[in-house]
């Protein structure tokens, strides 16, 4: 920081310099106001942006202008890494450390729990070191008041020593290019200046704006519609696709797959929504105008690979990561894969597992990857031992054990910890251990998945809330039971993802718009649920317009305030919308469903 240089001594030499004889000059700048002296402290410098990132000086001024709130948008900053605080690897990923202008640990900016290259995780603690010029982008905050840093698990390494994620200096933002028509379609960059002009209320005009998916994305089922992010580079700035129809604005085929690098123009009006998130506007008011080149109309040209694993030939741990990592947030595979590896830690501990345990749990949480190292692992989450038993010694299984296991993939999002994202294996044996095989050389090759909740008495089943497998809090995704009925809880058109909360209250929450879809193992007839109770005039047996899709549409039946019904099903695929004209209130909180299955 510059300051004003006066003092008494310049004062004194010009009354001197005025009382001598009037031929001497009067002292170069004695009252030069831009006469300065540095203090040692920089400058604040940039706007934020990729193009002109701020200082660490320049965000630890933009952050005491935001009070104790978040910032709205991210923003880029650069420094000097002075100190490292943590770099976990494994599920988490996330590093803790601290940036300054001159590298040292004065005036710094804390860089909390944040990703790696690429917003992808860390696997190595010599990813970062003290030192490194960096780039980080984000939101910051001032927290609580005293604390300036990147908002916790909202932020990752843009650049490290001038290289980013692809190893080379190639910036993640692009120049604003087309004007929104057909023959000119706005790239992402565009689209998204286009939105900061038109703010939070939806355009009258509809424009054109083509893009790479960053994600992939599959049609739901009841709306024929699906939402994912495109960008113009890898790693780039997104521009959300809500909520799109198919080409012409029709349905999209049941199953129709936008992949991930897939080249897709979409038509509709766009907006700022809330002033944060570019994207079209409006349930189905935008639509896919071409994928790849193609409508959407006859499906998929390119259809997924199939699993083609075998005990023989099963996947590696490599192969099962890149499998789950393309899944949508949250979702199962149908079919179970072989995968081999070797085990590299238990997350359980002996006293959960075992004759002797306390809590005598059946199954083991586990980690493996292909070399041993805890370098680029698959989480193992309840897996049974050999040909499905129960576990009953913590020694069963140890550290560099080679596996073959037998499971669906998920990619499991940890709402607890911002949403990192956790592949996994789930309902899941071990089929070969260090080469041997169990009493069963030849699994079933398509055995019903584990999760084997619920209570079957002739041809009902019944299912309480806690039996469905879900994690307390966490997104309620993919259930099977123990007669090898499936059901799926996905949040379709809603706003949020169903839940489910434990406790004495224990029930899956379905929210306006959510659907719930059961495979049968039988020809369902009806379906009861019975939910929470009332809390004063807020009832929680859901929407009043809710129906069941079978072999034809059932409007809901409330019996009671805490009681509903769907009759007259006649099919082994169900399908319940929580359908609403709003995406608020009118919340189902199922605490026991019991399916009656036709004689």
């Amino acid at each position: 920081m510059k300051k004003t240089f006066r003092n008494l001594m310049a004062i004194a030499i010009a009354a001197m310099a005025f009382t001598a004889c009037e031929d001497v000059p009067e002292p170069y700048n004695v009252f030069d106001d831009e006469q300065t002296v540095d203090d040692g402290t920089t400058q604040a410098q940039g706007s934020g942006t990729v193009a002109d990132p701020y200082n660490v000086a320049g965000v630890l001024a933009y952050v005491q202008t935001l009070g104790t709130a978040e910032s709205t948008e991210q923003v880029y900053v650069k420094g000097i890494v002075a100190s490292i605080t943590e770099i976990a690897q494994g599920n988490y990923g996330n590093a803790t450390y601290t940036i300054s202008d001159d590298g040292t640990g004065n005036d710094v900016f804390t860089v909390y729990r944040s990703k790696n290259l690429g917003n992808t995780n860390f696997t190595s603690a010599d990813q970062l070191a003290v030192g490194d010029e960096v780039v980080v982008v984000g939101k910051v905050v001032n927290f609580n008041g005293r604390t300036p840093e990147f908002v916790q698990n909202a932020s990752y390494l843009y650049s490290r020593n001038g290289k980013t994620s692809g190893g080379s200096s190639e910036t993640a933002s692009s120049d604003p290019k087309g004007t929104g028509t057909q023959a000119d379609p706005f790239n992402v960059a565009a689209a998204i200046a286009k939105c900061k002009e038109i703010g939070e209320s939806p355009s009258t005009e509809k424009y054109y704006v083509k893009g790479i998916a960053a994600e992939t994305a599959t049609a739901d089922a009841s709306f024929g519609n699906a939402s994912f992010n495109i960008v113009d580079v890898e790693n780039g700035e997104k521009f959300y696709c809500f909520q799109v129809a198919g080409t012409d604005g029709k349905k999209m085929p049941s199953g129709y797959t936008i992949k991930k690098g897939d080249v897709v123009i979409v038509y509709g009006p766009i907006y700022n929504y809330k002033g944060n998130t570019p994207e079209t506007a409006g349930k189905s008011a935008a639509y896919v105008v071409s994928v790849n080149g193609k409508s959407t109309e006859g499906g998929n040209d390119n259809p997924q690979p199939t699993n083609n694993s075998t005990l023989d030939n099963p996947y590696t741990v490599a192969q099962a990561l890149a499998t789950a990592n393309s899944l949508d947030d949250n979702a199962t595979t149908t079919d179970s894969y072989y995968i081999k590896g070797k085990v590299t830690r238990k997350a359980n501990t002996a006293d959960e597992i075992g004759p002797n345990s306390e809590k005598k749990y059946s199954d083991m949480n586990y980690y493996i990857s292909d070399d041993g190292s805890q370098t680029s692992e698959l989480y193992v989450y309840r897996g049974k031992f050999l040909d499905g038993a129960d576990f009953t010694d913590y020694e069963q299984i140890k550290e560099g054990d080679e596996v073959v296991i037998y499971g669906q993939l998920q990619k499991y999002i940890d709402a607890r910890n911002g949403n990192a994202v956790i592949p996994e294996v789930k309902n899941s044996k071990i089929v070969k251990l260090n080469g041997q095989v169990g009493g069963n050389d030849n699994p079933n090759p398509n055995p019903q998945p584990g999760g084997q909740g619920g209570t079957l008495n002739g041809n009902v089943l019944t299912v309480n809330a806690a039996e469905f497998g879900f994690e307390d809090k966490a997104n309620a995704t993919n259930a099977t039971f123990v007669d090898g009925t499936k059901m799926t809880f996905s949040k379709a058109s809603g706003s949020s993802d169903p839940k489910f909360y434990g406790g004495d209250y224990a029930s899956v929450r379905v929210y306006a718009n959510n659907t719930i879809t059961i495979e049968g193992s039988k020809k369902i007839s009806s379906i009861a649920i019975t939910t929470t109770a009332p809390s004063g005039s807020t009832k929680y047996n859901g929407s009043d317009l809710a129906y069941a899709e079978g072999s034809a549409r059932v409007d809901v039946v409330k019996e009671s305030d805490t009681s509903i019904k769907f009759d007259g099903l006649n099919s082994n695929n169900v399908t319940i919308v929580n359908y609403s004209e709003v995406n608020s209130g009118n919340q189902l909180r199922i605490s026991q469903m019991v399916i009656t299955f036709a004689e």
